[in-house]
């Protein structure tokens, strides 16, 4: 049995709503959990002795990754192929609320999948912990009823292959930027 992009992201969504502890946590991951890495990234910079130059490459090439991801490629699919959210679709209040603007692919997927491969290239332990916490955020999004399961799969795409994309190309311009 085939079960349809819809009723997998309506399955997911319906976790929502049963129980507050479970709705914060969505909340939590859905909508503030994203500034929590950014700020690690950030404190890891700063505070690292070791390798402190490696860690700005890959910060540098990471967040350059990142926005090309969300703002050139995802913003263009957007435009190219615009997808209503799934509370717009179905008429129910999503945990997180947010405009009705086109969600296919999903720009925080496209942002932190595309960050995670740059640090999962430098470093595969934090790249790792950086892919759990992408999907974690991803998957929340999903169940706070803004996003489709199919808008993440292709968000996550993006970001990884924009990510590669622009490591490759980078590395290629600037040599000494790679690990």
């Amino acid at each position: 049995m085939i079960i349809s992009d819809s009723a997998l992201t309506l399955k997911i969504h319906f976790l929502a709503g049963n129980f507050i502890w479970l709705d914060w946590i969505i909340v939590f991951f859905g909508g503030y959990f994203e500034y929590l890495l950014l700020a690690f990234l950030l404190g890891l910079l700063l505070l690292s002795k070791n390798s402190r130059i490696q860690y700005w490459r890959m910060i540098a090439v990471g967040l350059i990754a990142a926005l090309f991801s969300r703002f050139a490629v995802a913003e263009t699919i957007r435009a190219l192929y615009p997808r209503a959210r799934p509370f717009e679709i179905f008429e129910f209040q999503p945990l997180i609320l947010h405009e009705t603007t086109s969600g296919f692919p999903s720009g925080h997927a496209s942002f932190y999948f595309a960050l995670a491969t740059i640090i999962f290239l430098y470093d595969r332990k934090l790249g790792g912990w950086f892919f759990v916490g992408a999907t974690l955020i991803s998957f929340a999004r999903v169940a706070a009823g803004i996003h489709f399961l199919g808008d993440i799969l292709l968000g996550f795409s993006v970001g990884v292959l924009s990510a590669v994309f622009i490591y490759k190309l980078a590395c290629k311009r600037f040599p000494n930027l790679a690990k």
